[in-house]
Parts: C-alpha cells; structure tokens; sequence
C-alpha cells in the first residue's frame, strides 16, 4: 500500500497546488472586474463634468483655444443632428424639439419629453 498512499499524496499536492492558482487567477479576475468598473465610473464622472461645464459657459466667455474648438465642434455637430433629426421628422410628420431634439407625434403643441412649447 506505499505506493498507493505515495501517489495518492501527490495527487493531494497537485489538487491543492491547482486549487491554490485557481484561487488567484479568480482573486486576479476579481480585481480586474472591480478595476473596469471603477474606470467606467471614472469615465461617466468626465463625461458629467463635461458636460456641467459645456453648460456653465456662455456665447461670450473668453475659453482656452483648445476649450474654445472642442466647444465649437460640439455646436457644430449639435446643429447637424438637429438638421438630420428635422428630416426624420419631415420622414416621419412629426415635429422635432428645439430644446431637446426629440420627436413628438404630428400635431403636437408640445415636447412629450421636456415640454417645450413646438
């Protein structure tokens, strides 16, 4: 029975050698999971911020030049998507909001998602 009891003790080693590394790439997954998580958050927290101070500023504010162009091409891509928005309306019948860009059924007097008068 010495050999049966040696391999089994090997084979008892080499289960808890796998269990251990299989604990650690789980504890390492983990992490990595947690990591992701935290860095989405930190990218919607930018995002927030952003756009807190894209509508902080006005027409006239003096900006950095860098501010100031990225600024300018979010009104300029702003407009365009009122522009496509106006021809899915135009597709569609119905009317397109000023303030918010979205489109109400034909005949609306009103946004149905802000309110703004159309």
């Amino acid at each position: 029975m010495g050999i049966f009891d040696d391999t089994l003790s090997k084979a008892k080693e080499a289960f808890d050698a796998v269990e251990k590394k299989t604990s650690e790439v789980v504890s390492v997954q983990k992490l990595k999971v947690n990591a992701a998580s935290v860095s989405s958050q930190i990218s919607k927290d930018y995002e927030a911020l952003g756009r807190i101070y894209y509508n902080s500023i006005g027409q006239e504010d003096k900006l950095d030049p860098e501010v100031e162009a990225v600024v300018m091409e979010i009104r300029t891509k702003k407009e365009k998507l009122n522009d496509i928005r106006a021809e899915i309306n135009k597709a569609k019948g119905g009317t397109v909001c000023d303030e918010c860009g979205f489109t109400s059924i034909p005949g609306s007097a009103f946004c149905s998602k802000c309110g703004n008068k159309l």
